[in-house]
């Protein structure tokens, strides 16, 4: 809040800078996945086509179409469900980049803050990861350190 409040121009390039980085290249690996799974779905559409076509000109018996074709028709619901996920979680991404409006007026209807209590912290802290402590070689007593992470509301995790 403190940097918001000196450098808000400073502020925002920090935050757009932090979590775009990370979700741009999240966005394009799922991206990327989308588009292979999309691949395959039309894959098997045609495999089908031209089972049914062979079905038909008798190059396949009716007993061997109906086990290709189901099996082929459980993979396609396969390919199909993973694009359904991997669309909700593009989705996802998109809506998670950094909402800095969204911490301006939290920011602007606080004020300058003094103290932080628990309201405070419960508005600005969507979530701390504590990560194991490391220790100095042969003791499980002497820590050397522990890397805490804190992802702000709206903001996410800033470096």
């Amino acid at each position: 809040m403190k940097l918001y409040l000196t450098d808000k121009q400073g502020f925002e390039e920090r935050v757009l800078n932090s979590s775009t980085v990370d979700t741009e290249n999240l966005l394009k690996i799922k991206t990327s996945e989308l588009s292979k799974v999309g691949r395959k779905i039309e894959e098997a559409n045609n495999v089908i086509t031209q089972l049914y076509k062979d079905n038909v000109s008798g190059k396949v018996s009716d007993e061997r179409f109906s086990i290709m074709l189901s099996s082929l028709e459980k993979e396609q619901a396969e390919f199909k469900a993973a694009e359904e996920r991997l669309c909700t979680e593009i989705s996802e991404l998109k809506s998670k980049t950094a909402d800095i409006q969204g911490f301006i007026k939290i920011t602007n209807d606080i004020g300058e803050v003094t103290e932080l209590t628990e309201k405070i912290a419960r508005l600005f802290v969507s979530k701390i990861l504590i990560h194991e402590a490391i220790f100095a070689e042969g003791t499980k007593r002497k820590k050397v350190s522990q890397e805490v992470e804190v992802y702000l509301t709206h903001i996410g995790k800033i470096d």
